[in-house]
C-alpha cells in the first residue's frame, strides 16, 4: 500500500514540477521563462536513472524479497498512472487516446476479403 501512494506520489509531483517549471506551459506568467528551481527539479525528476531507481528503493524499503518485487512493480505502475492523470489534470494533456487501439480479433477470411477488395495484388502477400 504505501508503495502504490509513493508511487502516485512520485509521478504526480514529477508532473507537477514538469508544468509549472516550463516555460511555455498553460501556467506561465511571462513565455519563455520558467521557474529556475522547479526546472532543475523536473530534470532531476525526469531523469531515467530516477525512474529506474525507483522501483528498487520501493523494494528495499519493504525489505521482504517477494513482497518487495510486488511493492516496486505496484509503485511503478501508480507512478505512471498518476504521472498521466496528473498532466491530464493540469490541462497538459488531452487526456488517454484510444482512437488508435483496435478492439477485438479479425479473422483469417476477413482479412483475405478486405485484401481481395482493395484492388492490391497477392505476390507480395505473406499468408
Amino acid at each position: 500500500m504505501a508503495g502504490l501512494l509513493a508511487g502516485v506520489a512520485f509521478g504526480a509531483l514529477t508532473s507537477m514540477a514538469n508544468v509549472f517549471g516550463s516555460a511555455y506551459g498553460p501556467f506561465t506568467a511571462v513565455q519563455g521563462e520558467g521557474v529556475a528551481w522547479l526546472q532543475f527539479v523536473s530534470k532531476l525528476l525526469d531523469a531515467l536513472w530516477a525512474w529506474a531507481l525507483f522501483p528498487f528503493a520501493v523494494g528495499w524499503f519493504v525489505r521482504r524479497p517477494v513482497a518487495g518485487v510486488l511493492a516496486g512493480v505496484g509503485g511503478m505502475v501508480a507512478a505512471v498512472a498518476g504521472y498521466y492523470v496528473s498532466d491530464a489534470a493540469l490541462g497538459m494533456t488531452s487526456g488517454l487516446e484510444v482512437n488508435a487501439l483496435r478492439v477485438g480479433r479479425r479473422s483469417r477470411s476477413s482479412v483475405r476479403r478486405s485484401w481481395l477488395c482493395s484492388g492490391r495484388s497477392r505476390a507480395g502477400a505473406a499468408w
